[in-house]
């Protein structure tokens, strides 16, 4: 045993020990990377929000309208959507909770009618790949003398 040697342990005995005022990067780091991900979703969700929540306004003529059945993969029945053709593309009519709440959209799709000109509010985009289409908010019957009777015949 050397003199410097503290008493029944030899310096083969010893092992580096962590300093305890040097700390690990490690949970900065994660938590760093935890923020990061969270204001990554943050910024998503707006994205998807603003781009569902834009509103368009057209005056179109209504074609015809149906209720499309929708099923999963495995064919089992998932309700169905309510659709409306018009002179300008294709619309649906369902409820939802993003800009206010509305429930009532059997309502308001059993008053539009084939052959008449509505001044149509949507929210929504056309996506094709994923067979969405713009959601009437509200659809204003155009007075008579605005009807479009033939729009439909392009």
């Amino acid at each position: 045993m050397k003199d410097w040697e503290p008493e029944g342990v030899s310096v083969d005995d010893w092992t580096p020990v962590r300093s305890e005022t040097r700390r690990s990067w490690w949970p900065v780091i994660g938590a760093i990377v935890v923020v990061a991900a969270l204001v990554g979703v943050f910024f998503l969700v707006r994205a998807i929000y603003r781009s569902y929540s834009a509103e368009s306004v057209v005056v179109a003529t209504v074609c015809g309208k149906e209720a499309v059945p929708l099923s999963d993969s495995d064919g089992n029945n998932n309700g169905h959507e309510y659709r409306v053709y018009t002179s300008q593309g294709t619309f649906v009519v369902k409820d939802h909770f993003v800009n206010g709440i509305r429930t009532l959209s059997a309502d308001t799709y059993g008053r539009i009618q084939p052959g008449v000109t509505y001044k149509i509010t949507s929210y929504g985009w056309r996506n094709g790949l994923l067979s969405m289409f713009p959601n009437i908010e509200k659809a204003e019957r155009v007075p008579d003398s605005e009807q479009q009777p033939k729009a439909c015949d392009k």
